[in-house]
């Protein structure tokens, strides 16, 4: 509909606005031409007037006259049906939402306020002119950012603060110093997590209204900024929580054949429920894969569910796979868990700990997070303050978590052997008690393996426990019997040895060339080929990682099983060029320091003077004949082990391995009398 002139339409403008209210003669002419209207104003005022009666009802002449558009003396009414414009529609929802909100029902109100929000189609009152317009068009702009910073504050109330934060950006930059918007601003970017941008809002905003105003931001925008700094989780949404839910009892079923581990089961049910302090307790159990974390955190976590009674919470993170369940999916199935409506969990990882934290205040709640992979996978589970206990299962040590921790590590034989009795029967242990006592050292006191053995005696009643030892001897042939049905050793291995880099994964392998249990640490230097500082970084890494042990000498130990697996990748990943180096190296460090205590019973003996290869300074300096005899007698297994693979995987250095065996000769005699391969090689 073509409406006229600019002048025309500001008169249109003015009636509709004045809603079934005469407007004068002289208002219309202040509308459009302000104080100082032309000679003419009148009659053109009537004029607009006229045309647009024509323009409302074309044959309003015929009728009686008009209708719509009327005079009431010098004034005119414009008389339409409620809802005929935007803007009344607009502040009919308004109306409703703010009802509706007073009602409890905030979901409708947020609905009420994004109709009335989508109802606004560009700049107000655009191509219309005079003091009327620009007046009414502040005005109208003015009340749409009011209608939206209620639409704001009730995007943070459920919970959509990333939607607020999105929306209130573009208005920030026609409207930088509106402080009510800012502070929503503050509170929408806090709530998605991004409390260093809530703050630096504030600093912004202080400084442009210090230097262009000389003045302070006001009372809500500095109060917003002191919650902020004190992480005030009142400025988070209020979730919406089933008054049904019932508490969580998510723990896994208890191990009925659960053996042994009566220290550690003690240990952390003191612990978990000692007299609560300012923090929750947090207890890591750590150990190998197949170690039984899970069975032991699982069977204690039942024996003190009943000192948590508003419930039990449990996730596998998956912290060995190579997708580890991220932190934020972990909380909002908690929060689910505890009740919260979908719609009130927030998006942001941040804002979900802190509604988690908020809800577990006051509370008694054990959460058993199994599988964690490192430390800040569990740090965002934890509560904020005491009442709760977490329990924590790991390869890994977790350095970092304040907590308690407990490495566990192999059964004691005779619990191993218990565990065995247990899976398969008593009365076959009982029948072939050396064979289970050999079964249960050649499955490492694992017992995982343990398991997978009595699967498959299980699987087969007539198979005695010999049979399975025999096939279990040959190191080749270890692992691969050690997998049945689901449980496969092996691939419990793999999954934390795929957590390494490719430097800690190769360190792994070479380690385990000597085919020896615990490698100090100047033998493991040798064997990687790096400095010793840059040794104990690797060693420590590897220990952390749970694929090794520390030992009290600052080397490692393996697993029988974990060397083993080691042994099997370096077989199937390295050249063997590089294992018999690595050999190699490895000899060149016993045979210097041979050498050494050599000199100290036979000073100047020309024995003593060969180094064979041996690089210079390597090797242990000793001040006499006892300590080097004390050293060697200590170290004899490992100096064993060594000279039977280099003899093996290494023949090229048969003289080196006969020169270390000549050496020994005086300093102990089991070196020529044990040792008879090298002793023929010696001859």
């Amino acid at each position: 509909m073509a409406l006229g002139s600019p002048q025309q339409r500001t008169v249109l403008a003015c009636l509709l606005s004045r809603d079934d209210k005469p407007v004068d003669i002289d208002e219309l002419i202040v509308a459009i031409w302000g104080e100082d209207p032309p000679k003419a104003a009148l009659g053109a005022a009537r004029t607009y007037v006229s045309r647009l009666r024509t323009i409302l009802e074309p044959d309003h002449r015929d009728y009686g006259g008009p209708r719509l558009l009327v005079s009431v003396g010098t004034a005119y009414i414009l008389r339409m049906p409620p809802g005929s414009t935007d803007v009344q529609l607009v502040e009919q929802d308004v109306a409703a939402a703010n009802a509706a909100r007073l009602a409890g029902d905030l979901s409708r109100a947020h609905r009420l306020l994004r109709r009335a929000e989508q109802r606004w189609r560009g700049v107000p009152l655009t191509g219309l002119v005079g003091p009327f317009a620009e007046h009414s068009r502040d005005q109208l702009v003015q009340r749409r950012l009011t209608i939206l910073e209620k639409r704001f504050e009730l995007d943070l109330i459920l919970g959509e603060a990333a939607v607020a934060a999105a929306d209130i950006d573009p208005l920030i930059a026609a409207h930088p110093l509106r402080e009510s918007l800012r502070a929503l601003q503050m509170q929408a970017l806090y709530q998605c997590g991004r409390r260093a941008e809530a703050l630096s809002v504030f600093t912004d905003v202080r400084r442009v209204l210090t230097d262009e105003f000389g003045i302070d931001p006001g009372p809500r925008l500095t109060e917003i900024h002191e919650r902020i700094l004190r992480s005030d989780t009142g400025l988070l949404p209020a979730p919406s929580i089933s008054s049904t839910a019932p508490a969580p009892a998510q723990l896994p079923a208890d191990i009925a054949d659960f053996t042994g581990r009566s220290e550690f089961v003690a240990t952390l049910r003191r612990q978990l429920t000692a007299t609560p302090g300012t923090a929750a307790p947090i207890c890591v159990v750590s150990g190998i894969g197949g170690a039984g974390k899970t069975a032991l955190s699982v069977h204690v976590a039942h024996a003190v569910r009943d000192q948590f009674p508003d419930g039990q919470l449990y996730v596998d993170l998956a912290g060995q796979s190579p997708r580890p369940v991220a932190p934020r999916d972990v909380l909002g199935h908690f929060l689910r868990s505890l009740g919260v409506e979908q719609p009130s969990i927030p998006d942001d990882q941040s804002a979900r700990a802190a509604l988690f934290r908020t809800l577990l205040a006051n509370r008694k709640v054990l959460l058993l997070l199994d599988n964690a992979r490192d430390s800040s996978q569990i740090t965002p589970l934890l509560p904020g303050c005491s009442g709760c206990a977490v329990l924590v299962t790991s390869r890994a040590r977790l350095a970092g978590t304040p907590a308690t921790g407990v490495d566990v590590s192999t059964f004691e034989p005779n619990d191993a052997v218990r565990l065995l009795g247990k899976l398969i029967g008593g009365q076959r242990v009982a029948a072939e008690p050396e064979s289970a006592q050999q079964l249960a050292a050649l499955c490492g006191h694992l017992p995982l393996a343990i398991r997978i053995a009595a699967c498959r005696l299980q699987g087969r009643p007539g198979m005695r426990i010999a049979d399975i030892v025999r096939r279990l001897a040959d190191e080749r042939r270890r692992l691969p019997q050690l997998r049945s049905g689901g449980l496969d050793i092996r691939s419990t291995f793999q999954l934390g040895y795929d957590q390494l880099d490719s430097t800690l994964a190769r360190a792994f392998r070479i380690l385990a060339v000597p085919g020896i249990e615990s490698v100090p640490l100047r033998w493991a230097a040798a064997l990687l080929d790096l400095p010793e500082p840059d040794t104990e970084d690797v060693l420590d890494r590897l220990i952390a990682s749970g694929m090794v042990q520390a030992t009290g000498t600052g080397g490692c130990r393996f697993h029988d099983l974990l060397r083993v697996f080691a042994s099997d990748l370096g077989a199937e990943i390295d050249s063997d060029d590089d294992r018999r180096a690595a050999l190699s190296r490895l000899l060149s460090f016993p045979l210097t320091t041979v050498s050494n205590a050599y000199r100290t019973q036979r000073p100047g003996h020309s024995t003593g003077k060969r180094r064979l290869g041996a690089p210079p300074g390597s090797g242990i300096e000793f001040s006499d004949f006892s300590s080097a005899h004390s050293r060697f007698e200590r170290e004899r297994g490992l100096m064993r082990a060594v000279l039977d693979q280099c003899l093996r995987q290494a023949p090229d250095r048969q003289q080196t391995v006969a020169h270390v065996v000549m050496t020994l000769d005086p300093l102990s005699e089991w070196a020529t009398r044990d040792h008879e391969s090298s002793k023929a090689v010696a001859w």
